[in-house]
């Protein structure tokens, strides 16, 4: 479903093509407009206390979503530009590690 065509409180989900690779990733993936809002959706499959089988949604505003997308991003280029930990050598306290054992 086309965003352009998506019609004031309605939306569509879809299957998640990542699903699987990552053990938290939602299986249903999709887009909506509420009162004239634009969200992200995302589906799993749930159990009730009972055994009985529902799908769980969450909305997230597409605001929040670029938001959080943003913070994502700035993380993980955080955490590569990081020295990477020299893991082949054995070290007996912190103060054996020296400038050499950090890739820069």
């Amino acid at each position: 479903m086309s965003e352009n065509k998506m019609k004031q409180n309605t939306g569509g989900l879809f299957e998640n093509r990542l699903f699987g690779r990552k053990p938290n990733a939602p299986k249903l993936l999709g887009r909506c407009i509420i009162d004239g809002k634009r969200y992200r959706i995302s589906g799993w499959n749930n159990m009730t206390a009972t055994g009985e089988p529902f799908i769980g949604l969450k909305f997230i505003s597409e605001e929040d979503f670029q938001r959080l997308r943003q913070e994502h991003k700035r993380k993980k280029e955080k955490r590569q530009s990081q020295p990477e930990y020299n893991t082949n050598k054995i070290y007996n306290s912190p103060m054996d590690c020296g400038e050499s054992d950090f890739n820069y």
